[in-house]
């Protein structure tokens, strides 16, 4: 049925409203919101909001009920607002300044989260620097990479010990040639790769080489010929493909202080353990434990990279991809880790609330990993007045369905598409 535009003569409480004004002509925390109180009632009429719409499928049965009575009644039988539980001037005021005191908390909330969102991606970014750096380095037979890149997973296995983590959608740009878009992957496959050892239960040790591995595990697309890269990994040969593993042991079984774990990474990482991966074709403990780790992390980052940008799986579709079609290639006890460290709606799943709004989760929870953080997109809104919602904090607000792409408004995706970039980068915080 959608918004139905109402009176402020005609509010019940119980009703879901949409107030088409600007968020600081009145003192609610949200433009959306169900109706408490009379008190409510009285705010919006005595701030001559006239741009009012409600939802009938998220308000209470009994205002609907309410309503339809009202405006059944023939207007000189109508109760006169001022006479519907008269307010005093007195009760109104503080009711007010007791709502402006809580939305200039929410401001500051929103501040924070938003500065917390920035740090880790300037950490993200720095990150993604000295990772290019190590890349270059082994690229040229230098092992002084190596110490490089154990210090990267070094300070993010610092995270993981510290405190509950965090799992952070992190703006990045679009890959430009095959050094850029190794490191981009890379990085990605080992921040979920950490996080997922956690859950594992890895200890420190396991965790610093099946992070240093996730780092270098596809190191070996350097030395593909052009001409075949060109093609895209999705269109190579069964030959083809055996290239990059094989170019990655290459690379790095040479160099002081790699650790013979670290290489069965990036030599088994895109084995199954069916028999059908490559590029040996090893089959269940064939294949060493911390490279069926990371293959379930890059079935899932490959899953989301399929297809056109405005046609490729949801992070929700990944997952039941995972769940669904790859328990006979990959270690099921691993992807059922995954998905419970990644929870139903990873970041980057672009969402529709209950309340209709659409946005793009861009953090996970702690506590409640069912409602995680959610950047809300609004056509008429600038880039810098998105709205950053914690659902942890907003019991009446819930994730409805995860949307494609292609499901959206124009505006609202070219806003996804210039606030976030064009390639989605992971990285874990506090």
């Amino acid at each position: 049925m959608g918004l139905i535009p109402i009176s402020s003569d005609e509010l019940k409480v119980g009703l879901y409203i949409k107030l088409e004004h600007g968020w600081s002509e009145h003192p609610f925390l949200r433009n959306s919101f169900k109706i408490r109180s009379q008190t409510d009632i009285g705010i919006i009429r005595n701030h001559g909001l006239t741009k009012i719409f409600y939802d009938p499928a998220l308000s209470d049965p009994q205002a609907l009920e309410d309503l339809a009575s009202s405006l059944r009644s023939q207007p000189e039988n109508r109760v006169a607002p001022e006479e519907e539980d008269a307010l005093s001037r007195e009760k109104l005021d503080e009711a007010t300044n007791a709502l402006r005191e809580e939305k200039e908390e929410l401001i500051q909330k929103l501040f924070t989260h938003q500065d917390t969102l920035n740090q880790t991606e300037k950490a993200y970014q720095n990150a993604l620097h000295e990772n290019r750096r190590a890349l270059k380095m082994i690229n040229m037979g230098q092992s002084g990479g190596l110490d490089v890149s154990k210090e990267i997973v070094g300070s993010m296995i610092d995270i993981l010990q510290c405190s509950a983590p965090t799992l952070t959608l992190v703006k990045t740009s679009d890959p430009e040639g095959i050094m850029e878009e190794v490191s981009v992957q890379s990085m990605n496959v080992c921040s979920l790769a950490l996080l997922l050892g956690k859950t594992m239960g890895l200890n420190q040790e396991e965790s610093q080489t099946l992070g240093q591995g996730a780092m270098f595990h596809n190191i070996g697309l350097q030395r593909v010929p052009p001409a075949v890269w060109a093609k895209r990994k999705d269109a190579l040969s069964v030959k083809e493909r055996q290239f990059y593993p094989h170019y990655g042991r290459q690379m790095m079984q040479d160099l002081t202080g790699i650790s013979p774990d670290c290489l069965d990474i990036i030599s088994q990482h895109q084995e199954n353990i069916d028999g059908s991966g490559y590029p040996e074709g090893l089959k269940g403990t064939q294949i060493a434990f911390l490279p069926r780790v990371i293959r379930v992390v890059t079935a899932y980052t490959l899953a989301l990279n399929n297809g056109q940008e405005t046609d490729r799986p949801t992070p929700t579709d990944a997952l039941a991809y995972l769940y669904t079609k790859m328990k006979e290639k990959c270690d099921p006890d691993i992807i059922d880790a995954f998905i419970a460290t990644v929870t139903v709606y990873p970041p980057g799943s672009i969402v529709r609330l209950n309340d209709g709004h659409v946005g793009v989760v861009v953090k996970t929870n702690k506590s409640e990993r069912l409602r995680p953080l959610v950047v809300l997109y609004e056509t008429a809104q600038a880039l810098s007045d998105l709205v950053i919602v914690d659902l942890a904090q907003e019991p009446e607000l819930s994730i409805k369905e995860s949307l494609k792409p292609k499901a959206l408004d124009p505006k609202i995706l070219a806003q996804i598409q210039q606030s976030l970039g064009g390639v989605q980068g992971y990285f874990v915080s506090a």
